[in-house]
């Protein structure tokens, strides 16, 4: 048997066998009292852990594989004259501006 299946029943179940109930329930905050409908029984047999406390920790403490990133190679930049170029063709127009409305109001 599948050791994840043996440790959800013990752990979530608590190793609970038997007939269960399942109930629809609609219901809102405006209603009194809900719709309750009874849908059917669902008989549970779940395994019993026959393993010991030792391997259930060693599933979750035992060594992991080494995990290796692999990172996206840097972007090539473009030459240091044609980023000074292109803010200097930017900031031109503001520089113009700023010149413009001092010696308007002189």
């Amino acid at each position: 048997m599948n050791k994840n299946i043996e440790k959800v029943a013990k752990d979530v179940f608590g190793n609970l066998n038997g007939v269960f109930q399942l109930y629809l329930i609609i219901g809102d905050e405006i209603l009194k009292k809900p719709i309750q409908w009874n849908i059917g029984g669902i008989t549970v047999e779940l395994p019993t852990s026959q393993s010991s406390t030792e391997d259930d920790e060693s599933v979750y403490y035992s060594i992991r594989p080494e995990i290796k990133h692999m990172f996206k190679p840097q972007a090539k930049r473009p030459p240091k004259t044609i980023s000074r170029a292109v803010t200097i063709m930017i900031a031109a127009p503001l520089f113009f501006l700023f010149i413009g409305v001092c010696f308007h109001f002189e």
